[in-house]
């Protein structure tokens, strides 16, 4: 993930500090995930997913109790 990164200024460098205040470690961390298309699309379509379900749920607790305002 950083080296598909490191052209394009897009990793960050950190540190870590112990309870001195001293440096203990730097390492370097991506500004943003690279993620391929395909794993893109297959979480695109598990969050749809979990929307229908939920969807579904409240609908389903809205016909358990037709007299109560509970927006999702």
């Amino acid at each position: 993930m950083l080296h598909a990164q490191q052209d394009e200024s897009l990793i960050i460098d950190a540190v870590k500090f112990d309870a001195e205040h001293r440096i203990i470690d730097t390492f370097s961390l991506p500004l943003f995930p690279v993620v391929s298309r395909e794993e893109s699309l297959v979480l695109t379509e598990l969050l749809q997913q979990v929307t229908r379900w939920h969807q579904a749920l409240a609908d389903f607790w809205q016909a358990q109790n037709p007299g109560s305002s509970t927006e999702v």
